[in-house]
């Protein structure tokens, strides 16, 4: 019992890290986007897809 919780422990502490990975990501994105960073730089940049970086260009405004 004690070994399943240690699991569970460890798998929803990666999804944590992940997570927030992903938000420090997505918030990068956005500040370059403001500054008219180039899409295909911070696609390479940050890892996120071409589909994310249209998502977020259409709440710089």
């Amino acid at each position: 019992m004690a070994d399943l919780l240690r699991e569970l422990e460890r798998e929803f502490e990666k999804k944590g890290i992940h997570k927030g990975e992903l938000l420090k990501a997505r918030e990068i994105a956005h500040n370059l986007l403001a500054e008219g960073v180039p899409t295909e730089v911070i696609e390479k940049a940050t890892g996120l897809s071409r589909e994310e970086l249209e998502e977020l260009k259409k709440h710089l405004h």
